[in-house]
C-alpha cells in the first residue's frame, strides 16, 4: 500500500512539475491591414506594438529588416486544436514580387523584452499555404543570434516552418545548425491548404555540439502530436542569451530563382520552456504519466476497500 501511495505521488510530482509554465515571448500577428515596417504604425492607424495578441515584447521595439516581406491579414487567421485561449483574429501572410537573379532570402525580425536564461525551450507555431510550394522554397519563423537571422543561414537558432525540396514536394520543416529538417511525409495539397501544428524543443548541452532538437507536428484536425525525431550532437546556439531575436524569413535554395508565392501563411507564435506554455496539445509521454497516475489511483482505492 505504501508503495502504490509513493508512486501515485511520484507520477503526480512529475505531472506538477512538468506543469510549470513560464511563456517567455507569443505573437498572433493580430493587426489586420498592417505590414510589419519600422513606423509601427499601420495604413489604417493602427499601432502595430501595442495590439493584443502578443506577448514578451515592448512598444518601443520595432521590426526591422526586410518588412516589406510580411503582411499581416484578417481574413486567414489560423486555427488549430494545439493553440486555445489566445487572440486568434489574424495571421500574417509571406508577400509576393520578391525576386532575385540568384538564390535568395529575405527576413524581417525583432527582439524579445528579456534576457533568456535556462537550458530546455519550446517553440511551435502554425503553418499553411493556400497552394503548393515551388521547388526550393523555404518559409521559416523561430529565435536565434542576431547575425545568423541577419545572414539568414539558421545557423544559430531553431525555426520552424514550410519547405518545398528539389523535386517540389512540400514538407513541414525545422530549421536548425544550418540543417534542414523535413518532418513526416511530403504533404498533399490538402494537407497543405489546411493548418498544421509543429512544435519544437531545444535542449542545449554545457559545450559545442551537446544540443538536442526534438520535433512534433500535427496535421490539420489532429488532435494528437505525432514525434518527427530528435537530431542530436548539434550547436544550436552558443548560449542561451543568443535566443533573443524573433524573425519571419523567407529564401529559396535555387539559383536563378524569381518570385515568390503570396499564399503562404504562418500564426500563433508560442515560445516558452515548458510544453504547455506553446501547445494545448500534451506530449504524448505527458498522456502515459497521465494514464499511469489515474490507473495506480485506482488501484489504491481498491486496495482499502
Amino acid at each position: 500500500m505504501n508503495k502504490i501511495r509513493y508512486i501515485v505521488s511520484l507520477v503526480a510530482l512529475m505531472m506538477g512539475a512538468s506543469a510549470s509554465a513560464a511563456l517567455i515571448s507569443s505573437e498572433s500577428f493580430s493587426t489586420p491591414g498592417a505590414y510589419l515596417d519600422a513606423t509601427g504604425i499601420a495604413s489604417d492607424g493602427n499601432n502595430v506594438y501595442t495590439t493584443t495578441g502578443n506577448f514578451g515584447f515592448t512598444n518601443t521595439v520595432r521590426w526591422v529588416g526586410n518588412t516589406a516581406l510580411l503582411k499581416t491579414v484578417a481574413d486567414s487567421s489560423l486555427t488549430h486544436a494545439g493553440i486555445t485561449g489566445t487572440a486568434l483574429d489574424g495571421s500574417v501572410k509571406f508577400m509576393g514580387g520578391l525576386t532575385s537573379s540568384g538564390a535568395t532570402s529575405k527576413t524581417s525580425r525583432r527582439p524579445i523584452n528579456s534576457t533568456i536564461t535556462g537550458s530546455s525551450f519550446y517553440l511551435s507555431g502554425l503553418v499553411s499555404s493556400a497552394g503548393l510550394l515551388r521547388a526550393g522554397e523555404q518559409y521559416a519563423m523561430g529565435f536565434g543570434e542576431e547575425q545568423s537571422i541577419i545572414d539568414q543561414n539558421f545557423l544559430k537558432g531553431f525555426h520552424l516552418g514550410l519547405s518545398a525540396d528539389a523535386g517540389g514536394d512540400s514538407y513541414l520543416t525545422a530549421y536548425a545548425a544550418g540543417n534542414v529538417y523535413t518532418l513526416g511525409n511530403a504533404l498533399t495539397a490538402q494537407q497543405l491548404s489546411g493548418t498544421s501544428q509543429i512544435v519544437l524543443k531545444a535542449e542545449l548541452g554545457a559545450g559545442t555540439g551537446d544540443d538536442t532538437l526534438t520535433a512534433w507536428y500535427a496535421l490539420d484536425g489532429e488532435t494528437g502530436l505525432t514525434l518527427a525525431a530528435t537530431w542530436s550532437n548539434l550547436t544550436i546556439v552558443d548560449s542561451a542569451t543568443d535566443l533573443n531575436i524573433f524573425a519571419v524569413t523567407t529564401r529559396s535554395t535555387i539559383t536563378g530563382y524569381t518570385g515568390y508565392a503570396d499564399n503562404t501563411y504562418i500564426d500563433e507564435m508560442r515560445f516558452g520552456t515548458t510544453l504547455q506554455d506553446v501547445s494545448s496539445i500534451p506530449e504524448p509521454t505527458t498522456l502515459g504519466l497521465l494514464g499511469v497516475g489515474m490507473a495506480l489511483t485506482l488501484l489504491a482505492r481498491r486496495t482499502r476497500s
